[in-house]
């Protein structure tokens, strides 16, 4: 059984689909994929460390204004269906799959018109583009929320599975987590980050929290995430809060072992990307999220906002977000156990269990 998986442009995409095929190799001993990623993309590193096939297409985010960025894309499109035909004959998947993201237009519409059996995931609760113009074509769309239905026009191929998480996220319980962090606890746990690259807003915010003497209350742990690019020039101007020593306030350049880190926590402040959002419902964590305003049709706001229209998370906007406003709302839920167990229960909710179990056996049900 051969199956391609296609999408890029950012880890949200990538993620999925390596976890897909994770799932999949335990379950089937057939089983075959390669990935199609975009060509010089930092995404694909996820893919080729674990050792699986990669192709590549050159094409990049349509550009929504008229200009020639916009003609550059369209023609990049276009251009990379020939590509994209190459690749399927040279694979020859029996089932395609798409994770989102202008990568996997070209590869999802000439899977379609090959009569390759075809599917999608969309992991934000509002559909990319691709989803919105071949989701409906497509032998299943596969979505994490409910809520995509009512933006889709035709959702009568649609099944809610949630979004796939790898393995590592399975296997965690808050007492372990905690054990191997060396977390006790009765300490209460923060851990912040931008994204898989940072935010200069978010570490601008955060660091200037971090340094300020109030925020320093017994039994508070805080661990920041600044992004590979940043950690340098925050280290050389905060010393301090790279002392690995000082196990009360830290910064480190990314988090390797995000499962355990996010399970053992208490209160997470990061970005609501539709994967980070899934690995915070399987850990059950209270969350402030502040939604990114510089990604396409503004999904990540879209995707706070339905947690906090449920009380399954605090958001705030970019624009509200200061030291002073953050550390009210830190303390905040720090002090009120409640408040912070109510988001925990509802945030619950939005896990789909099974999730892996249910796209793997979709799959294998769509090849003829």
């Amino acid at each position: 059984m051969k199956l391609l998986l296609a999408g890029g442009g950012t880890g949200g995409h990538v993620n999925p689909a390596i976890a897909i095929a994770q799932a999949m190799e335990k379950r089937y001993k057939d089983f075959e994929c390669a990935f199609v990623g975009r060509r010089g993309g930092e995404e694909n590193q996820a893919i080729t460390s674990r050792g699986y096939k990669l192709y590549t297409l050159d094409v990049k985010g349509l550009d929504r204004k008229l200009g020639l960025d916009m003609l550059k894309s369209v023609y990049l499109a276009v251009r990379s269906l020939k590509e994209a035909r190459e690749i399927l004959l040279d694979f020859a998947p029996d089932v395609t799959l798409g994770t989102g993201g202008y990568v996997c237009w070209p590869i999802i519409k000439e899977s379609i018109k090959a009569g390759i059996p075809t599917l999608m995931h969309e992991s934000n609760i509002y559909p990319g583009l691709v989803t919105r113009t071949l989701g409906k074509k497509c032998t299943a769309l596969f979505l994490n929320s409910e809520q995509t239905k009512k933006f889709l026009k035709d959702g009568k191929n649609c099944i809610v599975t949630g979004n796939p998480l790898r393995g590592e996220f399975c296997q965690k319980t808050r007492k372990s987590a905690r054990a191997a962090l060396g977390i006790k606890e009765s300490d209460f746990f923060v851990v912040s980050f931008g994204g898989s690259l940072g935010s200069k807003k978010i570490n601008d915010t955060v660091i200037e929290m971090m340094a300020d003497k109030s925020s320093r209350i017994q039994g508070l742990r805080h661990v920041h995430a600044t992004g590979t690019r940043y950690f340098e020039e925050i280290k050389n101007e905060h010393g301090s809060l790279a002392d690995e020593s000082d196990l009360s306030f830290s910064i480190k350049p990314y988090i390797d072992d995000m499962p355990s880190v996010l399970t053992a926590a208490d209160l997470v402040i990061c970005r609501s990307g539709a994967i980070t959002l899934s690995e915070i419902s399987k850990a059950g964590v209270a969350a402030i999220l502040i939604p990114s305003p510089n990604v396409a049709d503004d999904h990540q706001r879209k995707n706070a906002e339905a947690l906090a229209d449920a009380n399954a998370a605090v958001m705030i906007t970019e624009e509200e977000l200061n030291a002073r406003t953050l550390r009210k709302k830190v303390f905040e839920l720090m002090s009120d156990g409640r408040k912070r167990r109510k988001l925990q229960e509802n945030i619950r909710k939005f896990h789909v269990p099974n999730s892996e179990e249910i796209i793997c056996s979709q799959i294998r049900r769509s090849i003829r």
